[in-house]
């Protein structure tokens, strides 16, 4: 998948370059940045299928009263939220459109990407509030959920159309299988990025549960930095994108 898709992002360049069409390269070249980041952004928010259910699992006080949450339970939070928040932001983009404020595609995938670290923030200032028995209060995993799927709504939904907008027209098919092929790119880095908080249980048993939140804290503290540097990073660089995107917003 990685040669993959280094071939196909490094071939579609040269094949703008070869276009000798100014607009239709500088379309491309943005593309490919946007491809590119998010792979950052789907190996953020894939922890959910991996750390943050462990999480839940090992760590997090699961009860409400009598009733006692699944660690998988949790996932579908992303769901819910998308269902409650999908038409909010579709609102949003239209009411800001009409007020000529609405953020650019490169804007909207770098807010996509913060909230995907700032989602880890969540966990990490939750970790600080241990109950007495070490466990943390769920009420951080489901705020990190929420605003992981704020980020998604900004950049899930805009990527795929900016592919069709971006591509070069005769190769707009080639161009959605290469977002598919970074897609599962990421499963593969959110795998590695995962294994950071590998904990032994060959015993049966999970470490005790302070030792347990010190290391999924660390690598929540990595990947939020890593998450807010990443999402700042694209906000900063976006006015140079928007240029080369040349009227396509």
């Amino acid at each position: 998948m990685l040669y993959g898709s280094i071939l196909l992002i490094v071939g579609f360049v040269v094949y703008g370059f070869m276009t000798h069409n100014s607009p239709e390269f500088g379309r491309t070249v943005v593309l490919m940045i946007l491809i590119l980041s998010t792979v950052v952004f789907w190996a953020l928010f894939e922890q959910s299928a991996g750390s943050m259910t462990l999480y839940a699992d090992r760590v997090v006080d699961r009860s409400i009263g009598d009733t006692t949450f699944t660690a998988a339970q949790f996932g579908s939070l992303n769901a819910g939220f998308i269902m409650l928040l999908a038409i909010p932001f579709a609102a949003l983009w239209t009411w800001l459109a009409k007020r000529e404020l609405e953020p650019s595609t490169p804007v909207k995938f770098g807010l996509g990407i913060l909230q995907a670290g700032l989602g880890f923030g969540a966990l990490v200032f939750g970790a600080q509030f241990p109950d007495q028995s070490g466990q943390i209060a769920m009420i951080w995993l489901a705020l990190a959920y929420l605003l992981h799927t704020t980020g998604e709504l900004c950049l899930s939904p805009v990527g795929l159309s900016a592919v069709t907008k971006l591509s070069i027209g005769n190769v707009v098919g080639v161009s959605m299988g290469t977002w598919f092929l970074a897609t599962a790119l990421s499963e593969t880095v959110a795998t590695r990025m995962g294994k950071m908080a590998a904990i032994d249980t060959s015993a049966g048993e999970t470490a005790d549960i302070a030792t347990a939140v010190a290391t999924y804290t660390e690598l929540f503290s990595f990947l939020m930095w890593f998450g807010i540097a990443a999402g700042i990073f694209m906000i900063v660089i976006s006015p140079i994108l928007r240029r080369w995107m040349h009227g396509i917003h």
